[in-house]
């Protein structure tokens, strides 16, 4: 996985931001279906890097994961006409609870 030049420390992101929340590593998976990506994934793990296996599983969800999102937005937009222009944000604990979530995300 590319590290910025410099590594953690040469990029103003790992220093201002995730750092200073004691984030060690992160992982980034699109998710695709077809050609299209309807959203991202970021995962940070406090302690240790993600493992090959970890990121080879993320990798293999990220199509289907995909698709449930394309349904839902569809889903939504017929519901909701107008509505869901905005972007959405979950933020999920260690345990995958809901701690932080905006309008555009609970519908």
């Amino acid at each position: 996985m590319p590290r910025p030049v410099g590594g953690r420390k040469g990029s103003r992101r790992y220093r201002e931001l995730l750092g200073p929340l004691g984030l060690r590593d992160e992982l980034r998976v699109a998710l695709v279906d077809g050609r299209t990506c309807w959203g991202s994934l970021y995962a940070y793990r406090r302690d240790g890097v993600f493992t090959a296996d970890e990121v080879r599983l993320l990798g293999s969800l990220a199509g289907d994961v995909a698709q449930g999102v394309r349904l839902c937005l569809l889903r939504a937009a017929a519901e909701h006409p107008g509505e869901g222009d905005e972007p959405g944000l979950l933020v999920l604990d260690r345990d995958g609870a809901i701690t932080t979530t905006t309008a555009a995300a609970g519908r």
